[in-house]
């Protein structure tokens, strides 16, 4: 999920917080908070995992994660 008027429904995104290997994702919706966090100055990804006790998430977790815009929105 992320602020769906900056990065409509099909966005890939590139994402490298330096801590995991960087990877793709792809917008498919949206959410309070990431539209909140957006007119706060801040860019918020919601993630999906295969679980809630998959390792990764608290690795994906950065406050300075670089992303890439690869392809806007469908």
């Amino acid at each position: 999920a992320a602020p769906i008027a900056e990065f409509p429904c099909g966005t890939i995104v590139y994402i490298d917080n330096g801590v995991i290997e960087p990877f793709y994702a792809v917008v498919l919706d949206t959410g309070y908070s990431m539209r909140y966090g957006y007119a706060n100055n801040f860019i918020w990804f919601d993630l999906a995992f295969v679980s809630e006790n998959d390792p990764a998430i608290h690795s994906a977790t950065s406050y300075n994660t670089k992303y890439v815009v690869k392809r806007w929105g469908w």
